[in-house]
């Protein structure tokens, strides 16, 4: 999918130019049937289609079969859902119904029972045990670990700029997040942060691989991919028991997320085993900064492309912080930074699509839905749908204005997902990033390469494939 030229319609993939909005209602009055779909191979169904371009297949059966689209990828049969009151259905009025789907299921072989793979008991539990830390009272102090974090960034771009040269934006990016996500809820710090970011894009390929697989091959077969995964998981566990072993042994300062964790005790539940401890580790170091990251880095892509925007954006910061360091307190005064970050997350949402299973039968738009079958539920088609955003494809963050909000359809938005199992630190998520954007538009002004591939790699989360190519100019 490129998206070199300023044109914000996004093409939904190489062989399909058109925009992905435009999506036809097609809920089916009557007794429930199969849902419409693309035909496929009598043995591999739509599989080779989906391999080559997710996000142009899911884009164009949409167009084509409507607001529930069957399809199957070998003997697994899939519901694309691009409605948001079909999302509805099944992120929240019937989510009983619903456990992790595809995608989420492979990457549990490496992340393990945490909160993000959990079902059911479990799921609750640890929920409960991490939802104080969470809570708002604790962001100020978090507000104050994102600017001291992204002060050597600003540091590492002048450097840069002085010297000519140019910087990978979504790299670092990632690094920051990587480092606020440490600091903030385990009270340490990672040495080698372009490991673990390497280990983790090595994991998220594999899951989605295995996702989209003709043959899963057992384990012990030497093939290079398995290799690379062994060894990327090899670092991601040293990490994160270096990390468990300054716990245990006392070097964690102050109350974090992981000695809240580790010490609770909840009625009859327990605290965490090492075992369990990991799981949790694993599994926030990648959700607490993968999203933050890829919606900061598409966050400067837009800006690059629209200049009047970024101008806006600094006024702002300049009116508001008279070039001082933001802190928790300026957000609410923020409210163009924070229009940016939800427009550019409504074009590229970090949580592109929500993989749920069937229990039992269901019932979505009219269509029947056998238990055991995968449903996807797609943010992305979601937030480019003509029916409920005017000029779907165009970078406009008056869309965010706070007196438009009340006035949204439900579940038309989504980034982080929606319902019950909506992300836990959303709130987190959204305060770190507007406190990043704010801090750097006050220094410097990112200009994309030109020439530099732009293309989205929808794995679990809507990554850049290439990184994010741009020249750092000083404001």
């Amino acid at each position: 999918m490129s998206l070199q030229s300023s044109n914000l319609a996004a093409s939904s993939g190489p062989s399909d130019p058109r925009p992905v909005s435009g999506t036809k209602s097609r809920l089916r009055e009557g007794k429930p049937g199969p849902a419409p779909g693309p035909r496929g191979h009598v043995l591999l169904g739509k599989l080779l289609e989906v391999r080559r371009d997710r996000l142009g297949f899911t884009a164009r059966i949409a167009r084509e079969f409507g607001d529930v689209a069957r399809f199957t990828m070998g003997s697994q049969v899939l519901h694309l859902v691009s409605h948001p009151d079909l999302a509805r259905h099944v992120l929240q009025t019937n989510n009983a119904n619903y456990v992790k789907g595809v995608g989420l299921s492979h990457a549990k072989r490496w992340l393990g029972n945490g909160l993000v793979t959990s079902e059911g008991g479990d799921w609750a539990r640890q929920r409960r045990l991490m939802q104080p830390v969470f809570q708002r009272a604790r962001l100020a102090d978090f507000a104050r670990i994102v600017t001291d974090e992204t002060a050597p960034v600003l540091e590492r771009w002048h450097a840069r700029a002085r010297a000519g040269r140019i910087v990978d934006v979504a790299r670092d990016m990632n690094r920051l997040t990587l480092a606020v996500i440490t600091r903030a809820l385990f009270g340490t710090r990672i040495s080698d942060p372009d490991a673990i970011g390497d280990a983790f894009t090595t994991a998220l390929r594999d899951a989605m691989d295995r996702m989209t697989a003709i043959i899963l091959l057992p384990e012990w077969l030497p093939f290079v991919g398995r290799r690379q995964f062994r060894r990327a998981l090899a670092v991601l566990d040293a990490n994160v028991y270096a990390i468990i072993a300054k716990l245990r042994g006392g070097e964690t300062k102050g109350e974090t997320l992981l000695t809240m964790i580790s010490s609770a005790r909840d009625g009859a539940d327990t605290g965490f085993t090492d075992e369990e401890l990991r799981d949790q580790v694993l599994t926030l170091l990648l959700a607490g900064h993968e999203t933050t990251a890829i919606a900061l880095a598409w966050t400067f892509y837009l800006l690059s492309e629209h200049r009047e925007a970024w101008r806006c954006l600094r006024e702002e910061t300049d009116r508001v912080l008279q070039n001082r360091t933001p802190s928790y307190d300026d957000l609410p005064r923020l409210t163009r930074t924070r229009m940016v970050l939800d427009e550019a997350m409504r074009l590229y949402p970090p949580v592109w699509l929500i993989p749920r299973r069937a229990v039992a039968p269901d019932v979505i738009g009219g269509y029947a839905i056998p238990a055991e079958s995968e449903v996807l539920v797609s943010p992305y088609l979601i937030h480019r749908d003509a029916r409920f955003w005017d000029r779907p494809d165009t970078f406009d963050p008056e869309r965010f204005a706070p007196e438009r909000a009340a006035s949204r359809r439900p579940f038309t938005y989504m980034p982080f997902g929606a319902g019950p199992r909506a992300c836990i630190g959303n709130v987190f998520a959204t305060m770190e990033a507007q406190l990043v954007l704010a801090t750097i538009v006050q220094r410097f002004r990112l200009e994309l390469v030109p020439g530099s591939p732009v293309v989205a790699e929808p794995l679990l989360t809507l990554r850049l494939r290439h990184g994010l190519t741009m020249t750092p100019i000083p404001a």
